[in-house]
């Protein structure tokens, strides 16, 4: 787990249930992924269903930009697994490609965004 903190980039393309898997384990293994790779300087790059992306963020008229849902993702924790309060997953970019959607997402200091 440890070791897991000093990557910098992880890539995936997790199962959207159709032809493998179940339905929402896209989902799940984000969530898996986020509290995996968190603590540290790793950017996620996911791709994953309408659906999921559906589930993890929403779009803010009062900002006009897309951010994770609060409490979507899990908050990133220390070695010790105790949450650290400063730190947290931000949605950086994404792309609608037909039915799935790139989600590149990044740990940042601060709170969880926008109230949506």
């Amino acid at each position: 787990r440890e070791m897991a903190r000093e990557i910098d980039l992880v890539v995936a393309n997790p199962p959207w249930g159709n032809n493998i898997g179940v339905e929402g384990d896209d989902e799940r293994i984000v969530k898996s992924l986020a509290s995996c790779f968190g603590g540290g300087t790793c950017t996620l790059a996911v791709i994953v269903s309408n659906k999921c992306f559906s589930k993890l963020s929403a779009f803010s008229r009062e900002v006009q930009k897309w951010s994770l849902v609060p409490g979507a993702l899990p908050r990133t924790a220390d070695s010790a697994g105790t949450h650290n309060a400063g730190w947290c997953w931000s949605l950086v970019w994404h792309a609608e490609i037909g039915q799935a959607v790139l989600m590149v997402l990044r740990e940042v200091e601060g709170t969880l965004g926008p109230v949506l």
